[in-house]
């Protein structure tokens, strides 16, 4: 009976993990099938530290590899970046049709046609094109689905979701191999929404280190060699004098 009942908790806990799973595609299709602003793309491209990081590692991991590209965008940037540090096939995957078709023109005047494939659809849906292009699993999977939260656009799932037959998760199998997202309370005075206006206000810049209220803390870590899609973590700041919280920085 203890058997019995063990094994239908782990099928539970498999069930629920795939669930999960599968509710966070659709959401992630439901985002990126619709043709996003060019400058979210852009910021990428012109951010000359977080592109360089990328480069540096797709340099070091893909020469001679199988890549995959989840999420290649417009410009394909990644994908091209792997052709040129010497991958021996790259298959980059779109869900957007529109951003799919300016991916393929732009791997052709990048000149990496012969070794970069465009296929449109969701990495989970369209694996078996993938392994047909690729000649087999993907060695490498390169992505920029990290938001301004590590988990905000899917990466935990996507990778969690990439099966054996599609992708041969050993070693350094993953760039990124590990996002972060660190939180600090704060205390930041900010003018009123107005009636019925967003309390969910997000402010792209480095705090002030005098609204801190307390050190960073570990918020969330993505592992692409321990994806855990749930954690759970307890934080408690001290703070020495009189303050009024109003939010945090992530």
């Amino acid at each position: 009976m203890a058997a019995l009942e063990a094994a239908s908790l782990f099928d539970d806990a498999a069930l629920g993990e795939r669930l999960a799973i599968e509710e966070d595609v659709r959401r992630q299709k439901a985002v990126f099938v619709k043709d996003l602003d060019d400058a979210v793309y852009s910021s990428l491209k012109n951010d000359a530290v977080r592109m360089g990081a990328y480069l540096r590692a797709i340099a070091r991991a893909a020469p001679g590899k199988r890549v995959l590209d989840v999420g290649t965008g417009p410009e394909a940037l990644l994908a091209v970046a792997a052709a040129r540090a010497g991958a021996e096939a790259v298959v980059a995957c779109e869900v957007s049709p529109a951003a799919a078709d300016r991916a393929r023109a732009a791997v052709a005047a990048a000149g990496v046609a012969h070794v970069v494939t465009v296929v449109t659809g969701h990495s989970s849906e369209v694996a078996g094109t993938i392994v047909s292009v690729l000649g087999g699993p993907a060695d490498l999977v390169v992505s920029e689905i990290v938001g301004d939260l590590a988990s905000e656009e899917g990466m935990a799932a996507t990778l969690a979701q990439l099966p054996a037959t599609l992708v041969a998760k050993a070693g350094a199998w993953s760039v990124p191999a590990r996002a972060e997202t660190w939180v600090a309370p704060a205390n930041l005075r900010l003018p009123a929404a107005g009636d019925g206006g967003s309390s969910d206000v997000r402010l792209p810049m480095v705090p002030p280190p005098a609204t801190l209220l307390g050190d960073r803390r570990l918020l969330e870590c993505i592992d692409a060699n321990d994806l855990r899609l749930e954690q759970t973590r307890e934080h408690a700041w001290t703070v020495a004098a009189p303050s009024t919280l109003t939010g945090f920085f992530c």
